[in-house]
C-alpha cells in the first residue's frame, strides 16, 4: 500500500511539473518603443493587445523613454493599438509570437482643428 501512495505522488508530482511547463511555453512578453516623426519617444502611451475576438488581453502604458512591455499566455493572433492625444492611432496585426521584439513605431501627429471659440462677458454695473 506504501508502495501505490509513492508512485500516486510521484505521478502527480511530474504531471503537475509538465502541467506548469507548458504554461510557461505559451508566455510571450511583447516589447516595442513608440517615437514621433522627431524620433522623440512619447511617455504615457495608451498600449493594448486585442486577441482575434477584439477582448483586451493584456494594456499598458509607455515608460518615460517610450518603452512598453506586454506579457500574454494565450497562443494566436493578435491586434495592437496604440493611442496618445495628438497623433493618430496606431493598429498593427501582430502574427509571430516567435518575434515578440515589436521595434521602434512611430506615431504620426494628428492635425485637428476645433472651431473658433467666442469667450462673451458683460461687466456688472454696480452702485455703491
Amino acid at each position: 500500500m506504501h508502495l501505490y501512495f509513492i508512485r500516486y505522488l510521484l505521478l502527480s508530482i511530474g504531471l503537475l511539473l509538465h502541467i506548469t511547463l507548458l504554461a510557461q511555453e505559451n508566455n510571450t512578453q511583447w516589447r516595442g518603443h513608440v517615437v514621433n516623426a522627431a524620433d522623440e519617444a512619447i511617455p504615457a502611451a495608451t498600449v493594448l493587445l486585442y486577441d482575434s475576438g477584439s477582448n483586451i488581453i493584456s494594456s499598458t502604458s509607455t515608460d518615460s523613454l517610450g518603452r512598453f512591455m506586454l506579457n500574454t499566455n494565450k497562443t494566436g493572433s493578435y491586434s495592437l493599438s496604440i493611442q496618445h492625444m495628438g497623433y493618430q492611432e496606431y493598429q498593427r496585426l501582430v502574427l509571430d509570437p516567435t518575434k515578440p521584439s515589436l521595434g521602434t513605431i512611430v506615431l504620426v501627429a494628428a492635425h485637428n482643428t476645433i472651431a473658433t471659440v467666442a469667450v462673451l462677458g458683460k461687466k456688472s454695473v454696480y452702485e455703491v
